[in-house]
């Protein structure tokens, strides 16, 4: 019962569906861009520790899997990346089996962010996404966990962006060894669309691109 208490907050919770900015462009800003891809799960401890971990990063963007909605806020707030009414993206992770009703997917980053909602998918959601406008220039952000097989949710994937005009992306998560057309990787969790080049200076997990 509680559970559905939380998610159903979660949907009656203003999201960030404000548009872009009219004067904002697709295309990439004419800077580096420091993206962090992590699964939640992945780090041992509490919600410090995570924030701890991604705090060392120095990261313009996190991207989230397998995060407890509930602690949203609260991770915001502890890696410094407030937003304007809702704190950040998430959406629930409803494709994923035997998942928690409360978690899913997240971005946090340090730029604003618009448009933010659930990829559309037939099925349940497997992944969040929101636009980022850096200097005048807007492009997409990601969060996605996909489930195996993942062909169904890959394709869905490929035509919702299409269905955006192909605008430059960067995708951070599990994509269950889906072959994405036009994307590059940059990493073990992190694909590239329209442009994007990894520079050499990234280290440990963080992805650096421009």
């Amino acid at each position: 019962m509680l559970a559905g208490v939380i998610v159903a907050a979660f949907f009656s919770t203003s999201y960030k569906f404000d548009p872009a900015p009219k004067e904002a462009v697709w295309g990439k800003p004419g800077r580096d861009v420091r993206v962090l891809s992590i699964d939640a799960k992945s780090v041992p401890g509490d919600l410090a520790a995570l924030a701890d971990h991604i705090n060392v990063a120095h990261a313009d963007v996190v991207l989230v899997q397998r995060l407890d909605g509930v602690q949203l806020d609260k991770l915001a707030e502890l890696i410094a990346m407030p937003q304007v009414g809702r704190v950040q993206i998430f959406y629930p992770a409803q494709s994923v089996p035997g998942a928690e009703p409360t978690y899913g997917n997240a971005v946090f980053s340090k730029f604003d962010l618009y448009e933010g909602r659930s990829i559309p998918n037939k099925g349940g959601s497997f992944g969040v996404w929101t636009t980022a406008v850096v200097d005048g220039h807007k492009f997409v952000l990601v969060s996605a966990n996909l489930s195996t097989p993942p062909d169904k949710q890959a394709n869905m994937f490929d035509k919702a962006w299409r269905g955006l005009g192909s605008p430059p992306m960067i995708a951070g998560g599990d994509f269950a060894g889906a072959a994405l057309p036009d994307s590059r990787a940059a990493g073990d969790a992190v694909l590239l669309w329209g442009g994007w080049e990894m520079e050499s200076s990234a280290t440990g997990n963080v992805i650096v691109v421009r």
